[in-house]
């Protein structure tokens, strides 16, 4: 019962059959279908527990896989972009290169045996490393060439680690905006147009080349040596995954709504545009208030 149409801006809730006809005349009817075919492929559906599920909000996963719901093309736009990226770097052909493969472990829940899968986006036999590739707005990758991954980014490749029969020495994220790319664990470049020369104590950077000419605001080129992505032991991978599967199983077996994202996430995380079930969430918020305890049924 997950995503089931579009919201269109002028004509509210349409089916994506609607969408595609001609009545959503916001986006391109090409845009649109292309769209709505990478949403409908997710197979995070059902009650499939992924690496990827298990990050974010749970209590968003819980209620976009229960209810039938429509979203923006605003909020599908990062995935789908996303997969435009993953589909061109897939490289099945190359040698020595795994991508797009499936790994799966049983995790013990009360007794019960409770699957956890992961799709790796591609592993390099040759330097035994595990890569993950994630899309990211330009002003986005400045913050990730200083400060490295995202924190569930972290999290997420050490649970494919976890997950996966490979021997893997490293753990690598290739972030790739519309201008250019970095990854974990290198020297990576930002471009920044200065009136004067930067300071490695304010702006942390490794080197900087100047511009070739001085004219007044110049283009200056910083190197910041990107952090690598921590390796956990299997003790932190598990003790990160455990409590999380519980409360997703728990979710899917006996309709326990998942507790809110934590302060932190709920800063940008619980607004509608980022959440497809933001007003769906504040429903059963106002519920739990009046009946703790309470959740969908």
């Amino acid at each position: 019962m997950p995503l089931v149409g579009i919201t269109c801006p002028k004509h509210g809730n349409l089916s994506f059959k609607e969408a595609v006809s001609g009545k959503c005349d916001c986006t391109p009817r090409f845009l649109l279908d292309s769209i709505i075919n990478v949403a409908q492929r997710d197979y995070h559906k059902g009650t499939i527990i992924s690496a990827t599920s298990l990050l974010g909000c749970l209590r968003e996963t819980y209620l976009s896989r229960i209810s039938d719901y429509y979203a923006t093309v605003g909020q599908l736009y990062f995935s789908w972009r996303g997969t435009l990226i993953h589909k061109i770097l897939e490289r099945p052909n190359l040698e020595n290169w795994i991508a797009e493969q499936i790994y799966t472990k049983q995790f013990l829940i009360k007794g019960k045996k409770v699957e956890l899968s992961g799709k790796i986006d591609g592993y390099d036999k040759l330097t035994k490393t595990l890569w993950d590739i994630k899309t990211i707005g330009d002003r986005g990758l400045n913050y990730v060439i200083k400060d490295g991954a995202k924190k569930e980014h972290i999290e997420q490749t050490n649970i494919y680690r976890w997950l996966c029969p490979l021997e893997i020495k490293q753990l690598k994220v290739i972030y790739v905006s519309m201008m250019s790319f970095a990854q974990t664990g290198q020297v990576n470049e930002i471009i920044q147009k200065l009136k004067r020369p930067p300071t490695q104590k304010k702006s942390g950077f490794k080197y900087f080349t100047p511009p070739k000419e001085i004219t007044g605001y110049d283009n200056y080129t910083l190197y910041y040596d990107t952090p690598e992505i921590p390796i956990w032991s299997e003790e932190e991978t598990i003790q990160f995954i455990a409590p999380r599967i519980a409360m997703l199983n728990d979710a899917f077996e006996y309709g326990k709504l998942p507790p809110k994202c934590d302060e932190e996430m709920a800063k940008w995380k619980c607004q509608s545009r980022y959440c497809q079930v933001y007003d769906l969430c504040q429903k059963y918020e106002k519920e739990e208030k009046q009946d703790e305890g309470g959740g969908p049924k």
